[in-house]
């Protein structure tokens, strides 16, 4: 037990001493321990209000809870109002193990059996050497599944011909993926989703496939279009569709031209802990928003290490592009997301304090795995 302790000691302080060799840290492309302080929005934000606009939102929801119902259709009134645009209440699907739809969400391309990055020899030694060299090789990759692939956090595991893990809940977050899947999907060449209704569970690369034709056709427009989702238990705290709007648009001014994913629930410790306050970069410091009725401002970051909750996003077209090209899953929706944007292949930003969201006064209990 010592020795495997001491492993995975110099193992870690093998690939950190080896990450701040390479620059990584501190580097422009992967800052994990600066904050800079931008006391304007900057400078490509009013192009930016023109240019990027929400095509369509979601809001995924458990039909089999009453409460979340309700809440969902509350969410789409609000956002239809706010936004111009239809939003779907797109419904859930409730699992099992012995469920059929387990396994056509699996033969479609959204989970997969968690295999580690690291174990691929049958010999201690020689898993001991692969490790290291991956590490050295790629280490940004090694980076993000240390910290992504916890056990906790893996949605479907075999031990032999047993499952020895299966998160039925967390399987059925990946509706979220689905919802991207039907936006891809959609024909928005006139800057409207118009699909009547959304169902999940799209095959991932017929999905990409008709992206990838759409992104011929009409590239100028839909790669400036982005789809808001919600969860059913997003407590949206905006006064009025209006000021949510301009929020909105607001928010959206401070991003830069390549963003892939706005999230609007981050979590409180990444806001206000002082440990988790370490590891992003903040873009925006001093952002007044319409309806502010007070001198407090909304902070804006840019996240690398740091993901979690998916109560309420705004995502990009290239960012749901990404997403479904990184598909089938083996963990759970944020950190699946997380190892991503960890790898440096998703731009992940968190609007902290923000007037339209705040998930902490939220009573509903979580119907995840």
């Amino acid at each position: 037990m010592i020795n495997k302790r001491l492993r995975r000691s110099s193992l870690g302080l093998l690939l950190l001493a080896y990450l701040v060799a390479r620059g990584l840290l501190r580097s422009k492309h992967a800052v994990l321990f600066v904050d800079t302080k931008a006391s304007r929005i900057p400078q490509h934000s009013t192009q930016n209000i023109e240019v990027y606009s929400i095509a369509v939102a979601a809001v995924l929801t458990a039909t089999w809870v009453p409460e979340r119902v309700d809440n969902a259709k509350r969410i789409c009134n609000l956002a239809e109002d706010a936004l111009g645009v239809r939003c779907h209440v797109v419904k859930a699907t409730k699992l099992d193990e012995d469920s059929d739809a387990l396994d056509e969400i699996r033969v479609k391309g959204y989970f997969k059996h968690f295999q580690n990055y690291f174990t691929t020899k049958t010999n201690a030694a020689e898993t001991y050497v692969a490790r290291v060299l991956k590490m050295l090789l790629h280490p940004r990759v090694a980076y993000a599944h240390i910290i992504s692939d916890s056990p906790k956090g893996r949605l479907y595991q075999m031990d032999g011909e047993r499952v020895s893990q299966i998160k039925l809940g967390s399987i059925g977050n990946l509706g979220l993926f689905g919802i991207l899947a039907d936006f891809v999907s959609q024909e928005i060449s006139d800057g409207r989703n118009r699909q009547p209704s959304y169902a999940l569970w799209r095959n991932v690369s017929a999905a990409i496939t008709m992206g990838e034709e759409t992104e011929v056709l009409h590239a100028n427009t839909v790669r400036k279009k982005a789809i808001m989702m919600f969860e059913d238990d997003a407590a949206l705290v905006a006064s009025s569709p209006s000021l949510f709007a301009s929020d909105m648009r607001t928010l959206l001014a401070t991003l830069p031209p390549n963003w892939d994913l706005l999230d609007l629930d981050p979590h409180p410790d990444f806001c206000d802990g002082y440990l988790w306050r370490q590891p992003k970069r903040r873009v925006v410091s001093d952002l007044t928003m319409p309806s502010s009725s007070s001198s407090s401002s909304v902070k804006v970051y840019q996240t690398y290490t740091t993901f979690s909750r998916t109560a309420a996003t705004v995502v990009s077209w290239n960012g749901a592009m990404k997403l479904l090209r990184r598909l089938p899953a083996d963990v759970v929706v944020d950190m699946f997301i997380a190892k991503i944007m960890r790898q440096g292949a998703l731009n992940v930003y968190v609007a902290c304090d923000n007037t339209m969201i705040r998930q902490k006064d939220s009573t509903m209990v979580s119907v995840g795995g």
